[in-house]
């Protein structure tokens, strides 16, 4: 094993960890192939190490190492399992509390605020404490900070351990099981005990808001502390399509800063090596505190301790076992980070950097040394993050290379910039003074962020599956991280290369024949988008006079959809098409929109002189809707869409009110249901093979709590 590659101890027992936890992750979600995979190469594993790989004088060290690494595998995996069963015992059945709880993080929605509240006691069908977490929708507004105690009354309902049909692991690992909405007017403020960090996230608020624009203070509190909630949709969309967003996210280009500049300051005071690192250390974990101790932030903060520990002792600094040792701090504490985005994307893009720079940079050796190093750091970044992206997001931005070398250098002084003079402006009240270069710095950031239509260098609609795999073998192998002759490299890489784009072929390919349907429900409007080839419709079930279009724009990314070719809005309602349009067309253009009741001429003309390019369509002039692959009939006057879906049956329902409806016209035999109102009692009655309800249901899966919901027909 030495021959192949070196030996670093607490590098293999963060792997045997992270087998663990990805092996029981498998059996959770029932990929029992995916398991026994994980399972058997990990006990594959153990038997090389014991047996190839050990020579008669170190069988006594690998044996004790070999049962170090199963322990490690089997911690991971109980604490899975641990962790998953004791979530989905918690339910509460969405019954009506009386509510008491501490207000631990605030964000603004479009209709008020999104809560999260801690240390919750409830009265009614149960009394006591709750271990679990709220997430309160307020609809209006209020004044409300961190640390505040409110009483309210509401229902709660239970969040399960799916969404978006993937592992709902930032609600599990975050401790958030309850969802409820309350308006403004029901809360009460019982008291205020806002604890360390609280005080200082509230203090770094403040002064934000006093010294910078209502347009920049978003934008500040997100490069500080890593909330990005108060910043507009469309503008932290902009930062993500030019791949910068990430400077949004507390991780080493903060910590690394940070730390350079207190590095400095006590560079001239006599003290021990050892407890300037202490000091240091210290200073950015309360600040790791101060962002809500996210897993970029801690492994940050970790390496840098690291290293400075090693320097101070005058030891070499090993990136990889820096790395490895805050993966199992991290994941000892909390192992469902290992299947949230934040904790992937950072660990990948911190091991890119790691293995991959120098080998880029000597690619780039004619330029100036600066400007290769440079340029290794953020390839490396972008090839290890890419099939994350492409994963969780559904695309990745091809231009953020080169924006980032522009970017990332100007971001880095501003960062400490606005930090010290965030600090001194709220200390000595002059934050106005102290944050004034800093306003206007975000104000040309962000016109510069909007200047271009980044959107159109985003790639998307790619399905790696388990060509991934083969990506970052290939990676780790040309990084010289093996210690493989080139010959050995050329041959592997060459033909995992032909594995991965082969597997990746056929992946697509399905992918491509399937029709995705994403049923997806907010407050405001009730949807189900259909993609299907080279057409895509919406089906709009409800919808408020100003509704938000985050979910569908998530959904369109992950299809790599630019355009809806048509859009039905159902009965059972009414709406402004002229605004309904004009909010849709912020996330991509429109060809047809059908919309059902009387022919409103003038609304019609005033629509089309808006957008020309937008072919509108009664109802009334077709009972049957002439859209390729669907061709739908509407039934109950227009309230509900049935029709075929890659010869599924399918019917999708608006709202159907109060009064009796005879359901028998709508047919029998449906292989997907969709129901906005009443759902549990016509899903009962018919029995689909896919029951979906856009509401709250405690019955059948539903929009509201598992978010986009995905069902695939091929």
């Amino acid at each position: 094993m030495k021959k192949l590659l070196n030996f670093r101890p607490i590098l293999f027992i963060a792997l045997s960890l992270c087998c663990g936890i990805c092996s029981a992750y498998f059996l959770v979600n029932k990929s029992l192939i995916w398991a026994i995979v994980l399972g058997a190469s990990f006990l594959l594993a153990i038997i090389l190490f014991l047996t190839v790989f050990t020579s008669k004088t170190l069988i006594k060290r690998n044996v004790i190492f070999a049962v170090i690494f199963i322990a490690f595998f089997l911690i991971g995996a109980f604490n899975i399992n641990w962790n998953l069963d004791r979530y989905n015992r918690a339910n509460l059945g969405g019954r009506n509390y009386e509510v008491t709880a501490k207000i631990t993080d605030i964000k603004e929605s479009e209709t008020g605020y999104k809560l999260t509240l801690s240390n919750a006691e409830i009265k009614g069908n149960r009394t006591g404490k709750l271990y679990y977490k709220i997430s309160l929708l307020v609809y209006g507004k209020i004044d409300l900070e961190l640390g505040e105690t409110i009483s309210f009354s509401a229902n709660l309902y239970d969040k399960t351990h799916i969404y978006e049909d993937r592992f709902n692991t930032n609600d599990i690992e975050k401790k958030i099981k309850y969802n409820a909405s309350v308006s403004a007017s029901q809360i009460i403020i019982v008291k205020s005990q806002p604890n360390f960090f609280e005080r200082a996230r509230i203090f770094i608020s403040n002064a934000l808001k006093n010294g910078l624009d209502s347009n920049e203070y978003p934008v500040g509190l997100a490069l500080l502390t890593g909330d990005s909630s108060f910043m507009d949709n469309d503008l932290l969309s902009s930062y993500r399509y030019a791949g910068v967003a990430h400077i949004f996210a507390v991780s080493g280009l903060h910590i690394g800063f940070l730390a350079g500049v207190l590095i400095l300051l006590f560079k001239k005071i006599k003290i021990p090596h050892l407890i300037k690192t202490l000091i240091i250390g210290l200073i950015l974990l309360f600040y790791s505190g101060v962002c809500s101790f996210s897993a970029s932030s801690i492994r940050a903060t970790i390496m840098t301790v690291v290293s400075l520990f090693a320097i101070s002792k005058g030891q070499r600094y090993d990136g990889i076992t820096a790395l490895s040792l805050s993966a199992i701090i991290i994941l000892l504490l909390s192992p469902m980070q290992l299947l949230c985005v934040g904790f992937q994307l950072s660990f990948a893009v911190a091991f890119g950097i790691i293995l991959l720079t120098k080998p880029i940079a000597k690619l780039f050796k004619f330029l100036p040394k600066k400007v290769a190093n440079s340029l290794g750091v953020v390839l490396s970044a972008q090839i290890f993050s890419i099939p994350i992206c492409l994963y969780a997001f559904g695309y990745f931005s091809t231009i953020s290379v080169a924006i980032n070398l522009l970017f990332i250098p100007i971001v880095s002084v501003v960062y400490i910039l606005t930090l010290f003079a965030t600090v001194l402006g709220g200390i000595f009240s002059i934050a106005s003074i102290t944050l004034f270069p800093s306003n206007y710095i975000f104000k040309l950031f962000n016109y510069l962020i909007t200047l271009f239509d980044y959107h159109t260098f985003i790639i998307g609609g790619i399905v790696l599956g388990g060509g991934a795999i083969f990506y970052y073998l290939i990676a780790f192998v040309l990084s010289g991280f093996f210690n493989l002759k080139i010959k050995a490299k050329t041959i592997i890489s060459t033909v995992m290369a032909l594995i991965m784009v082969s597997s990746i072929i056929v992946v697509n390919n399905l992918n491509y024949n399937s029709a995705k349907i994403y049923v997806s429900s907010a407050d405001t409007i009730s949807a189900t988008y259909i993609s299907y080839k080279d057409q895509n419709t919406l089906v709009v079930s409800d919808v408020n006079y100003v509704y938000s279009v985050s979910r569908l724009k998530r959904a369109m990314e992950k299809t790599n959809d630019k355009e809806i070719d048509n859009v039905v809005l159902l009965g059972g309602y009414t709406v402004d098409l002229q605004v309904f349009i004009t909010k849709l067309l912020s996330v991509c253009s429109v060809k047809k929109v059908f919309y059902y009741g009387e022919r409103q001429e003038i609304m019609e003309q005033v629509c089309q002189n808006s957008f020309p390019k937008i072919q509108l369509i009664n109802f009334l002039d077709n009972q049957t809707l002439p859209i390729q692959n669907f061709n739908p009939k509407t039934s109950l006057d227009g309230r509900v869409l049935i029709g075929e879906i890659s010869k599924k049956k399918t019917a999708i329902f608006s709202m159907l009110g109060q009064n009796p409806v005879n359901f028998t016209p709508i047919g029998t035999g449906f292989d997907l249901m969709i129901c906005l109102d009443r759902a549990e009692s016509i899903l009962s009655t018919y029995l689909p093979d896919h029951a979906i309800s856009y509401k709250y249901s405690n019955i059948y899966k539903n929009a509201v709590n598992n978010g986009n919901i995905l069902v695939k027909f091929t």
